[in-house]
């Protein structure tokens, strides 16, 4: 999973990513979650779609959707 990511990142432009991890780095915490709608979105070829419906096993259904598309390793391309 790691060399998969690692591998993901390298295609990463450089400055869009450091601008990712830097408003990462800053961003404030959400402390309550209960009163946020969350939509989990995922390719059904991704590596990381076990992981994403691993998570969605443990949120509350009445607050969480998943949406797995059909053919797609990344759905952000």
């Amino acid at each position: 999973m790691v060399d998969n990511y690692s591998s993901h990142i390298k295609k990463i432009n450089s400055t869009n990513l450091h601008k990712f991890m830097s408003a990462y780095m800053n961003r404030k915490e959400i402390v309550d979650l209960g009163n946020l709608d969350i939509l989990l979105v995922t390719g059904n070829k991704s590596p990381f779609a076990a992981g994403v419906e691993h998570i969605y096993s443990k949120c509350d259904k009445q607050k969480t959707s998943l949406l797995k598309v059909d053919n797609c390793v990344d759905v952000l391309r």
